[in-house]
């Protein structure tokens, strides 16, 4: 897992879409997101490394390049089934300029953002090998 977080930070890693379901009050990306905002903002690769491995009990991780821009990251074979085990995080540089609708869709999913990265929060999505988050 360390090999690949720091393949991402020496890589500059578009935009996917999952359906919204009320409940409660907040949608199924508010409670997502809100579980995630704990990392540390001034560095979101290394926070998230070490809430997967720590607290999620990830010692490996699947990945896939939905683009030349960015990749999505899930935890293979977890000890433990919890938020950083289950969930799948789209990785991508901080700098990635996007259109209105889908800056605020990449906003609803941010956990972190730092100078370099931005880190996103999924609903599991199974196998992710060559998989691509659909709009």
């Amino acid at each position: 897992m360390k090999l690949i977080l720091l393949l991402l930070l020496s890589v500059s890693l578009s935009c996917g879409k999952r359906g919204i379901l009320k409940n409660n009050g907040l949608t199924q990306t508010e409670r997502l997101v809100n579980e995630g905002r704990g990392l540390n903002v001034s560095q979101c690769l290394e926070s998230l490394q070490q809430a997967m491995e720590e607290v999620g009990g990830c010692e490996n991780v699947e990945f896939a390049h939905t683009s030349a821009f960015d990749m999505i990251i899930q935890c293979h074979e977890p000890k433990k089934d919890n938020y950083w085990s289950r969930n799948v995080f789209r990785i991508s540089s901080s700098g990635i300029r996007y259109n209105e609708v889908d800056m605020n869709y990449v906003d609803a999913h941010t956990i972190c953002k730092d100078d370099t990265w931005r880190v996103e929060v999924y609903p599991p999505m199974g196998d992710i090998k060559g998989a691509i988050l659909k709009k």
